[in-house]
């Protein structure tokens, strides 16, 4: 008997009660014409990865063990996952390339439970090294510090989009979602060397997350155009297929909070609201409210728009 995928619970809300009590993601607040032009859904919280550091001379941060020293081995945070969209990952979870995750809360160790998105090699390695292997909560069961009255609602066919919002509202701006790195509380002794950021965190997830920036940050950068005379062999093999060079992105996640400020001013947004256009990679108003991933130039371009 084949068994029925997990549900993916999905929320534009840092605030939802649905966050960390069962499997979800959540995407940016867009207003409905930006959802149904078709434009891809960036996956924004819920879907973490196993991030290891060495804890070593070049860590900033004492062992999180011992809480002094280095031990020379490798701790684990749980990372946001970038640049997955919502169509990719509802594939994903259905093909089991991403399988939930759950986390009790902890006296001293967690607050709260914890449900989140990760790959089956993730959650090997992570039951692996703790020995943990829990089982989710029955129904109606809420494992955190914090639960949320039950919502006990009467069947309604009418929209209640206006309410929800309001509801919204009355949560207050407190988010359950803070997109930080969370330490798993796992050691290791052996794993894949990182990319060292150019930072010094405070805190063991704060020097996961800039490990995590970084990585991403150098993944991005395009390769540089050498002169012929330096990129030619010694021995040259004739006939050579020409190497074909990736699209070099004008905005980069690296830039300076001064950047942003500058390119918001001139788009008339928020700074965090400025990212890469998908097709060109000019600066433009992307996220939050308003927001497309194509710039004006290319949206008007597309057959679609015209």
């Amino acid at each position: 008997m084949a068994t029925a995928s997990p549900p993916l619970w999905t929320t534009d809300d840092r605030g939802a009660p649905l966050i960390d009590r069962t499997p979800w993601a959540r995407i940016d607040h867009l207003p409905e014409e930006v959802i149904s032009s078709g434009n891809t859904l960036l996956v924004r919280g819920g879907v973490k990865e196993l991030q290891l550091v060495r804890c070593d001379s070049r860590n900033p941060l004492p062992c999180p063990d011992r809480n002094y020293g280095r031990c020379n081995q490798w701790h684990g945070a749980w990372s946001p996952t970038l640049g997955v969209h919502l169509d990719q990952l509802i594939g994903a979870t259905a093909g089991g390339e991403y399988v939930p995750l759950y986390l009790p809360a902890q006296p001293g160790r967690r607050g709260r439970a914890s449900h989140m998105w990760v790959t089956p090699r993730d959650r090997d390695t992570f039951r692996d090294a703790t020995g943990e292997n829990p089982s989710p909560p029955g129904p109606g069961s809420v494992d955190d510090d914090e639960p949320a009255a039950p919502e006990l609602l009467a069947l309604n066919r009418n929209c209640t989009y206006t309410s929800a919002e309001r509801e919204k509202k009355k949560r207050g701006s407190i988010p359950r979602d803070t997109g930080a790195s969370v330490s798993t509380g796992i050691t290791v002794q052996h794993a894949t060397e990182p990319v060292t950021p150019g930072v010094q965190p405070s805190t063991f997830p704060a020097h996961v997350q800039a490990l995590h920036r970084a990585a991403m940050g150098q993944q991005l950068i395009p390769p540089q155009r050498v002169s012929a005379a330096a990129a030619a062999p010694q021995n040259p093999i004739p006939a050579a297929t020409p190497m074909r060079l990736a699209p070099v992105p004008r905005l980069r996640p690296t830039a300076t909070p001064q950047d942003r400020r500058a390119l918001a001013a001139r788009l008339e947004c928020n700074p965090e609201q400025v990212g890469s256009c998908a097709s060109c990679h000019a600066p433009t108003v992307r996220y939050g409210n308003g927001g497309n991933p194509l710039c004006r130039p290319c949206k008007e371009q597309r057959p679609a728009s015209r």
